[in-house]
Formats: C-alpha cells, sequence, structure tokens
C-alpha cells in the first residue's frame, strides 16, 4: 500500500482565518512511501514527524479504543 505524508508551514499570519493560498507557504515536505506491514508504516511516520521537526521521545503505538 502507498502512502503519502505531507507537512505545509506557513508564514505568520493575524488574524485571518481564511486558508493559506501557495505564495503564504513557508515550507512544504512531502513524503511518500511504501507499507509493507503496520510497524513498517509505524517507522515511516515517525521518521517524518522527526524530519518535520517534531521532536519527541519513546515510541509510536497503536492503542485499541478498549485500553484507554
Amino acid at each position: 500500500m502507498n502512502f503519502k505524508l505531507e507537512h505545509s508551514h506557513v508564514k505568520p499570519r493575524f488574524f485571518n482565518t481564511t486558508p493559506p493560498s501557495e505564495a503564504e507557504l513557508d515550507s512544504k515536505i512531502t513524503y511518500q512511501f511504501e507499507g509493507t506491514d503496520l510497524k513498517n508504516v509505524l517507522e515511516n511516520i515517525e521518521c517524518f514527524l522527526r524530519g518535520c521537526g517534531f521532536g519527541f521521545s519513546g515510541e509510536l503505538r497503536i492503542i485499541e479504543q478498549d485500553e484507554e
């Protein structure tokens, strides 16, 4: 299965509720991969998040709704 993740960073705007135009984007990251299994998909999502500047410690997990 193919996956495509995107992250856009918008230049600072004040009191503007309209969606940003392409000209207002400061940067855009697109990451495509082919997921072979759940572990592979989670590893790629983690890589994407870290590449976008999201810093976190620990690991990504899938939690069943019954476990909450």
